[in-house]
């Protein structure tokens, strides 16, 4: 495998995670983190909070008390860790806000678990797009990369526009390949039922980046495709966009 593969593809695993104990859930697992991409852990840490609705109750130079307050009803504190190799989690209090007996005061783990799910997944992605920055901003890697964009087959196209969404990773390199790739395609007669995925999950990326500069071209597609169904997904896009 190629140095520049076998680095975006460590990476990647920020997102993934094998077999886990028994006794340990998958949000208390550790975020393993590369000193050389990331530079500042507590700040991506702190973004991740305010994105995710917590506040910072207290932090010290290696660890960030995170407060969900008066959430839904409930309160729930977490003793976020973090240094040059890691970010750990470990959850403080969890507790229904303002009850005043104990049947009622019973706290459901369901809720903490999924919240504390969602904030470390956030901050596992804030992690994974740093990371890619600092990668991309080497030029070699950089085009090696956005070669797989540009000559990649129908599938992979779609795999890397999906995972552009999912991750909410908008470079603005890819969103120029991508703008090329659209404007030269939409237009076609007789694409494939692939190829109207490819270019409506390309389509999907520019909506989801949520930059002006792309409603022209969206709104080009969604009215001018060949594609019946690829004008319907634009629309779509297009309205979500209208709506964000």
């Amino acid at each position: 495998m190629k140095y520049y593969q076998a680095i975006l593809l460590t990476i990647s695993l920020f997102f993934s995670h094998g077999a886990l104990s028994a006794e340990r859930s998958w949000f208390d697992e550790p975020i393993k983190i590369n000193k050389a991409y990331i530079t500042d852990v507590e700040a991506v840490i702190i973004e991740s909070l305010e994105q995710r609705g917590w506040e910072v109750k207290e932090k010290s130079p290696a660890m960030v008390t995170a407060w969900l307050n008066d959430y839904k009803g409930y309160e729930l504190v977490l003793e976020i860790k973090h240094d040059n190799t890691q970010i750990s989690f470990n959850q403080l209090s969890f507790k229904k806000v303002d009850c005043n007996s104990k049947k009622r005061c019973k706290a459901s783990t369901k809720y903490s678990d999924k919240w504390r799910l969602y904030l470390r997944k956030n901050i596992a992605m804030n992690v994974h797009k740093r990371a890619m920055d600092q990668l991309l901003n080497n030029e070699k890697i950089r085009n090696a990369w956005l070669d797989k964009l540009k000559t990649g087959d129908t599938e992979l196209k779609t795999k890397l526009a999906r995972n552009f969404i999912d991750i909410e990773y908008f470079n603005d390199y890819a969103l120029a390949e991508i703008v090329s790739q659209i404007d030269a395609n939409y237009q076609r007669k007789n694409l494939s039922g692939d190829e109207v995925q490819q270019y409506a999950f390309f389509c999907k990326v520019l909506a989801r980046s949520k930059q002006e500069q792309y409603k022209s071209l969206l709104s080009q597609v969604s009215r001018k495709a060949k594609s019946r169904k690829l004008r319907n997904y634009v629309k779509g896009y297009l309205t979500e966009m209208a709506s964000s």
